[in-house]
């Protein structure tokens, strides 16, 4: 014997589950947008936080050494330096040094 299922029966049952796919629909799109926003969130906090400085280091360093009045090497980089001098600079930059010792003990 087959139990019967009257259709209105039937068709609250096929609402409800049509609601039920809404609603997870809804959810999983909900779900997705979040997603697609923390890859960039965490895409652009990686740049900022750990790219840029290691790009920026040769500018800082540079504008530090010139402060001192020794041209860096790595000014080449940035086109304002030849290779010749390298060594010239590494020579002033041990001068200086010699010349200005750590604090005794």
């Amino acid at each position: 014997m087959e139990p019967s299922i009257e259709t209105s029966e039937i068709l609250t049952l096929l609402r409800e589950n049509n609601d039920l796919l809404k609603a997870n629909n809804a959810f999983l799109q909900k779900m997705e947008k979040r997603y697609v926003r923390g890859f960039w969130f965490k895409l652009v906090s990686f740049i900022v936080f750990f790219i840029l400085p290691i790009l920026l280091i040769p500018y800082f360093m540079n504008s530090y050494l010139s402060s001192l009045g020794i041209s860096s090497g790595m000014g080449s980089m940035f086109g304002n330096q030849n290779d010749s001098s390298s060594t010239d600079n590494t020579q002033k930059l041990l001068d200086i040094l010699r010349n200005n010792p750590s604090n005794p003990r």
